[in-house]
């Protein structure tokens, strides 16, 4: 395992530096294309498959490819309102023609066109031309929902650019931050987001010194920083070191009181910490059960059957609440084995934590890991907001009211941005 140099704390590291290029070299001396090969490229966020399924879902088996395209050649959907022609397949325009609505093909118009590129899997380079590339499915099941989540994900880093908030804010895919501070707050108020200062505060004032299932060492120094912490954690980790601090603290109240002279001083912080971890273990279980009860709320509302489609606009917001966690939904069913949510992006996504046993953190600070967490969701709004169908949508917009007033605020608001 490649030792990190800890830069961070090194006077002007701040001004130069990129999580882009950090981590285009931490893939590339791995060689991150699984061909041994050095491969020097950076996947940003939008760069995996936006959503993967994780778990089958229960007593289906939705079809994950079609058996014939429809007829898109004949150019009919050319004459809808606001058709839209990128030049690249015409497959995907039909899609957006056929299937999008007439607003978001205009928003789509204003701007140059972004290049499709047909792929197995989705994802956005931003490096890839003059403002980016589209790699989308084609003869999948869900290939309208991969197709509008990877251009939600091209708008934002086209849309940051002609606004000026890639280069202010020295970021890609920028314009989604406009709507960052309501996605944390509707988190706040779901359940998903809450304080967790408690976690990393005990961590840094004491360490972890333990073995998890009996025999598997597990230490993180004490003095550690919540990023020098995260790095050391693979999947599942975060929930076990939560469970190892739930007893933790009792020891450590106990050990106070029975000091031959007790410090009050030391009684009273064993205390207060004791209470503060007891609380946010109890969040982290009562946000496991809300994420449970709205996945069932999703798909008696829904009712998907065997539309892939479907069943991937749900798999989306089993994304965003995983984004709102911070990767903490997965990492407790990996620490547990209790299946909460069916689909989502791989471990380490939305944290700083190890995104398997082999690789390092694909984000090196709280910001990348917020990062990731807006330029998906602000995709999934996208994709949503798209749908000539708009249920899924009105369901987002009540689960998440702020957000679907600020993404629709700014979606208007692109109009008078000058291309």
């Amino acid at each position: 395992m490649r030792k990190c140099i800890d830069l961070e704390s090194q006077p002007g590291f701040q001004q130069i530096y990129s999580p882009e290029l950090q981590q285009a070299i931490d893939r590339g001396l791995a060689g991150h294309s699984g061909t041994g090969v050095v491969d020097w490229g950076y996947t940003p966020p939008g760069g995996t498959k936006p959503v993967k399924p994780v778990n089958p879902p229960k007593n289906v088996n939705p079809p994950t490819a079609v058996d014939k395209l429809p007829d898109y050649k004949n150019g009919n959907h050319y004459k809808v309102k606001n058709a839209v022609k990128l030049g690249s397949d015409d497959y995907f325009d039909y899609l957006f023609n056929m299937h999008g609505t007439p607003e978001m093909r205009a928003i789509i118009n204003m701007f140059p066109p972004i290049p499709i590129v047909q792929e197995n899997r989705g994802f956005f380079r931003n490096w890839e031309g003059e403002y980016g590339a589209v790699h989308t499915r084609k003869g999948s099941g869900h290939d309208i929902g991969t197709l509008f989540h990877e251009y939600g994900h091209a708008l934002d880093h086209m849309m940051g650019i002609k606004s000026g908030l890639n280069d202010s804010l020295s970021t890609t895919l920028g314009y989604s931050t406009l709507v960052m501070p309501q996605f944390i707050e509707d988190g706040v108020d779901m359940g998903l987001v809450f304080d967790d200062s408690a976690y990393w505060e005990y961590i840094e004032a004491n360490g972890i010194d333990t073995t998890f299932g009996g025999n598997t060492k597990f230490k993180i120094a004490k003095g550690s920083d919540r990023q020098h912490a995260e790095e050391k954690m693979k999947p599942g980790d975060h929930w076990r070191v939560m469970d190892y601090l739930l007893g933790k603290v009792k020891v450590d109240l106990k050990n106070a009181n029975n000091a031959k002279n007790p410090d009050p001083v030391k009684v009273k912080r064993a205390e207060e910490m004791k209470a503060r971890i007891e609380k946010l273990h109890d969040l982290h279980i009562k946000r496991i059960k809300i994420a449970k009860d709205i996945v069932t709320q999703l798909e008696d509302a829904i009712n998907p059957g065997m539309d892939s489609e479907l069943y991937y606009q749900i798999w989306s917001v089993h994304d965003i609440i995983d984004g709102l966690s911070g990767g903490e939904i997965f990492d407790y069913a990996e620490s547990t084995g209790e299946s909460v949510l069916d689909a989502g992006h791989p471990p380490g996504y939305f944290s700083m934590r190890k995104q398997d046993d082999r690789e390092g953190p694909r984000n090196y600070s709280v910001e990348g890991a917020q990062r990731s967490t807006r330029v998906e969701i602000f995709a999934q709004f996208y994709q949503f907001y798209s749908y000539q169908d708009k249920s899924m949508y009105k369901i987002m917009a009540k689960l998440m009211p702020k957000s679907a007033k600020q993404f629709e605020k700014i979606m208007k608001d692109s109009y008078n941005i000058k291309v």
